[in-house]
């Protein structure tokens, strides 16, 4: 796992280099803001994989711990603002059209890709023997509970 971190890092840093001697002005730019959240969003599963299922007992494996325990949700803060800060950028730029499609292209989006998420978990719950009363089902497709996975980025 820490051969993955490291790797990341790598991808990280060479694209752009390391800007010791001048300020990098497009570090806010679409292109590097897309491309680290790429990077980070590509650490969750690894990070959630870890959490539910890892065992490695090794000296690298238990630094990769060390590590993702002290980074915790900083990739996902990361995402989350770099995500606000394009949005807010789109709103400066288009005005009250962006925001009037805001619930269509995005919103809605998302509760599409979750739910679909949802239905599956629901099917792989059902076929382990695991069973929601029929409230908790519809509730779980609005992102009010959980049936096998996290709701937080819903709500």
């Amino acid at each position: 796992m820490i051969i993955y971190t490291i790797i990341t890092f790598i991808l990280v840093f060479i694209p752009w280099g390391v800007h010791l001697k001048s300020f990098n002005i497009e570090y806010m730019s679409r292109d590097s803001t897309t491309a680290v959240k790429g990077i980070l969003a590509s650490m969750v599963p690894i990070a959630h994989f870890v959490q539910n299922s890892f065992t490695g007992n090794s000296s690298l494996d238990l630094a990769y711990i060390a590590f993702k325990n002290f980074v915790d949700q900083l990739p996902i803060t990361v995402i989350f603002f770099y995500s606000a800060f394009g949005i807010m950028e789109s709103i400066k730029k288009k005005g009250f059209t962006y925001i009037a499609k805001i619930p269509v292209n995005r919103i809605l989006k998302t509760l599409i890709i979750y739910d679909i998420a949802q239905l599956i978990l629901l099917l792989a719950n059902s076929y382990r023997g695991i069973h929601y009363s029929f409230s908790d089902t519809i509730l779980a497709f609005i992102g009010w509970r959980a049936i096998g996975s996290d709701n937080w980025f819903i709500l």
